[in-house]
């Protein structure tokens, strides 16, 4: 129970990141950022070289997961402490 707290503390504070000014201004330039690197991918596919399309792929999967991880932290907060309740009433 103890790696759940941890867990959620660390979800709280991704969430406080998320609704805040800079949190939001973030989310819509990781978002741009998403967008920018799909339409370069798509541009390019036919005559980029593999090694130049695992690099576009190697940066759009972290800069989703990025977006991922701050959008899913309020459900992630939630899943959470339900999680923590239940262990309690145990």
């Amino acid at each position: 129970m103890e790696g759940e707290k941890k867990e959620l503390s660390k979800q709280k504070d991704l969430l406080l990141l998320k609704e805040s000014h800079g949190g939001k201004i973030l989310i819509e330039q990781l978002e741009s950022e998403v967008e920018g690197l799909l339409t370069r991918l798509l541009r390019t596919f036919t005559s980029a070289t593999h090694i130049e399309l695992l690099a576009i792929i190697a940066q759009l999967e972290a800069t989703n997961n990025i977006l991922k991880t701050l959008i899913e932290s309020e459900q992630n907060v939630a899943i959470l402490k339900q999680e923590i309740d239940e262990q309690k009433d145990k």
